[in-house]
């Protein structure tokens, strides 16, 4: 499914619901997507994943029980870590870095069936093949939608998503670019990106982003940010501020990751109905490459609710760990 065809079209309300039911819509947001490791001709490759995946018969399974969770919802949002490319590939292509990323060339494939219909391609990470080349090869092998990467501001717009009378408007932005010129130009596909490190109210992008915002006719506007530090449940003060900037902007619900660990979920206002959602860092959903970092993670189920008054939203956070077992399947924590 190419980028601008994503519009889910669904029926109206049932017959013979009142003018006052709501309107509703369940979304689930995870993080990091790694159906991959790390390739790199210093470092060494680390495939266990991969080879796992190749000796399942059906090896969407990978996600485990939250599979369950993602047949329930409308919309499945993930950050797909790193390009896909064939195997065949030159290793040598890889970006010198610590820990470059590569996907399985069967990732889209595995997203698809496993019920992920959207992944935010805007990371530090996906021109770790070949830069602009590996990005290519990511377009053409995914079998879903994707959003944060375009040429120009391109890669600023967002997607419309369509449910039961229902209009959304979704984003993908990430604060960490490496290498920097990853960045998308006129001239070049790349993510999108916030190139500043600071008065992030001074920022190109962002007023872009805000411009953009302001223009989108939804009924809630959603942002999938790549940000904070690289570890740490610690939000960073920079998130803070580019959260508030984008909440100020009309943003409605936002979610991230890279910290590859959970960070702490806010919600205003603090009581009544909530109207918007922050989850700073979700960590990751499933990982390959070094099992060693697979700290606590969840995913997001957001339930959104709209009548001819009022706009609203529940949501249930999803705590698992990522790899206790060795297998690379998700466990949920039973609380």
């Amino acid at each position: 499914m190419k980028r601008r065809e994503f519009i889910k079209l669904a029926g109206l309300s049932a017959l013979g619901l009142g003018l006052s039911s709501p309107k509703t819509a369940r979304i689930l947001f995870a993080g990091d997507t790694l159906l991959g490791g790390y390739y790199n001709g210093i470092y060494g490759t680390q495939d266990e994943l991969v080879k796992i995946l190749k000796k399942m018969e059906h090896p969407e399974e990978i996600f485990g029980e939250l599979r369950n969770y993602f047949k329930k919802a409308d919309l499945v949002w993930v950050n797909l870590e790193g390009p896909i490319v064939p195997e065949s590939e030159n290793l040598g292509k890889m970006l010198k870095k610590s820990f470059p990323l590569k996907q399985w060339e069967r990732a889209g494939e595995i997203l698809r069936k496993s019920g992920i219909h959207l992944v935010s391609l805007a990371n530090n990470h996906i021109y770790d093949f070949a830069g602009e080349e590996g990005l290519k090869s990511t377009l053409e092998l995914l079998e879903t939608s994707f959003v944060g990467v375009g040429r120009g501001e391109e890669a600023y717009q967002g997607l419309i998503y369509n449910f039961n009378g229902m209009q959304l408007y979704l984003i993908a932005l990430t604060d960490i670019l490496d290498p920097y010129n990853m960045l998308a130009t006129r001239d070049k596909l790349g993510v999108a990106g916030i190139p500043e490190k600071s008065s992030y109210h001074k920022s190109r992008t962002l007023a872009l982003v805000k411009r953009n915002l302001k223009e989108a006719k939804a009924d809630f506007k959603i942002a999938f940010l790549h940000w904070g530090p690289s570890s740490g449940s610690q939000i960073e003060l920079r998130q803070k501020q580019i959260a508030r900037i984008l909440l100020e902007a009309g943003v409605d619900i936002i979610v991230g990751c890279h910290s590859h660990c959970k960070q702490p979920i806010v919600h205003y206002p603090k009581q009544g109905k909530i109207k918007k959602l922050v989850a700073y860092g979700m960590g990751n959903l499933v990982f390959g490459g070094k099992q060693g970092r697979q700290a606590l993670s969840c995913a997001i189920e957001v339930e959104l609710y709209k009548t001819s008054q009022e706009r609203w939203l529940k949501y249930q956070v999803i705590d698992f760990i990522p790899n206790a077992r060795g297998d690379f399947k998700p466990e949920l924590i039973v609380k």
